[in-house]
C-alpha cells in the first residue's frame, strides 16, 4: 500500500515539473513577443518622427526673427557684405576687410571706388570698378595680387581655382577677353568683336576655371537677341578659334544674367526663358523653359535657383 502511494506521488511531481516547465515556456514566449512589440513601436515611432522632422524641415515657414548681435558703424561709404566660409567680407568705397567673428579682422586692403563690385568663388575673392583698370584678387589668408590692366575692365570673375577672367575694353565695339592666375600671370587672351558677337551683358566663369560663358546682346536691323558663347581653357578649347567650344542664338531674348552652378552646370536667365546647360567640355542646351510672367528677381544656392 505504501509503494503505491509513493509511485503515485512520484508520478504527480513529474507531472507538476513537466506543467511548471511548459507554464515557464509560456511566460518565456510571452516575454520575448512583448519585446518584439516593443521594438516594433520604437521603431515606428522612430519613423514617425523622422518622416514629421522631414515634413517640417521642407515645410516649415518662419514668421519672425530675433537679433543675435549687432555692430554699429559710421561709415557713410558703406557698400556691402559676403560671406565666404563662416567668414564676413565687408567692402566699401574706400576698402574692403575679412572679419571672422565680425570683429576680428583677418586682414584688410585700401583703394579708391565709386562703385566696387566684388565677385567670390570657394576660397578666392575678387573686387574691381566697372571701367576702371585694377582687380584686386584675395583669397582667405591675405591679398594675392593686385593686377592692372590698361584697358578698361567691363566684368571680371573668379573660379573656385582663383584663376580670374577679365573682358576689357580694348576700343570701340572690340573687347578682349584676359584669363590670368591668383598671381596675375596671363594665361590666355582673346578678342570679341561687337559686330561678330554683340555686347556683353554678364559673364561666370566655371568652378573648375577651364569654362567661360558670356552673354552678348545683339541687335541685327529691328530684331534683337542674346548669343550664348562659351570658351574653353583647356586642350579642347585651345584648337578652336578664340577658345569658343559652344555658341547659341536666342532670338527675341534677353538674357542679362548667366551663373555657373557647384557641378559646372550652366544656367542662363532670360527676359522669356531659363537655359540649363550641362557640364560637358563643349556644353549643350539640357532644359529651355519658357517662362510667361516677367522675372522680377533671380537667387540660387550651389545646387539649386529660384526667380
Amino acid at each position: 500500500m505504501s509503494s503505491r502511494n509513493n509511485n503515485t506521488q512520484r508520478k504527480n511531481s513529474n507531472l507538476r515539473a513537466v506543467n511548471e516547465d511548459k507554464e515557464y515556456m509560456k511566460k518565456i514566449a510571452r516575454h520575448e513577443k512583448r519585446k518584439r512589440i516593443t521594438a516594433a513601436v520604437f521603431i515606428v515611432l522612430i519613423i514617425l518622427i523622422f518622416i514629421a522632422a522631414a515634413i517640417l524641415y521642407y515645410f516649415h515657414k518662419y514668421t519672425s526673427y530675433s537679433v543675435i548681435d549687432s555692430t554699429e558703424h559710421s561709415n557713410s561709404t558703406y557698400v556691402g557684405y559676403e560671406t565666404v566660409d563662416d567668414l564676413q567680407i565687408r567692402y566699401t568705397r574706400d576698402g574692403i576687410s575679412l572679419f571672422e567673428n565680425q570683429d576680428k579682422v583677418i586682414w584688410s586692403s585700401t583703394y579708391e571706388m565709386q562703385n566696387p563690385v566684388l565677385d567670390t568663388n570657394g576660397n578666392y575673392v575678387i573686387v574691381y570698378e566697372e571701367n576702371a583698370n585694377k582687380v584686386y584678387i584675395f583669397d582667405l589668408e591675405n591679398q594675392l595680387c593686385t593686377y592692372e590692366t590698361t584697358m578698361p575692365i567691363k566684368k571680371a570673375c573668379v573660379s573656385e581655382k582663383g584663376t580670374v577672367a577679365l573682358l576689357v575694353e580694348e576700343e570701340d565695339q572690340v573687347h578682349r577677353i584676359q584669363y590670368i592666375d591668383s598671381n596675375g600671370e596671363m594665361i590666355a587672351e582673346g578678342r570679341s568683336f561687337f559686330s561678330q558677337k554683340g555686347y556683353p551683358l554678364d559673364m561666370s566663369i566655371s568652378n573648375d576655371g577651364y569654362k567661360l560663358c558670356i552673354s552678348y546682346y545683339v541687335i541685327e536691323g529691328a530684331a534683337t537677341g542674346t548669343n550664348i558663347v562659351f570658351h574653353s581653357f583647356d586642350e579642347i578649347g585651345d584648337s578652336n578659334i578664340d577658345n569658343i567650344v559652344t555658341e547659341d542664338y536666342y532670338g527675341e531674348t534677353v538674357i542679362p544674367f548667366v551663373h555657373f552652378m557647384e557641378d559646372d552646370s550652366m544656367v542662363a536667365f532670360g527676359d522669356n526663358r531659363i537655359i540649363i546647360y550641362d557640364n560637358e567640355m563643349k556644353p549643350a542646351v539640357k532644359e529651355n523653359i519658357a517662362v510667361e510672367n516677367e522675372i522680377a528677381s533671380v537667387f540660387y544656392d550651389k545646387n539649386s535657383f529660384g526667380i
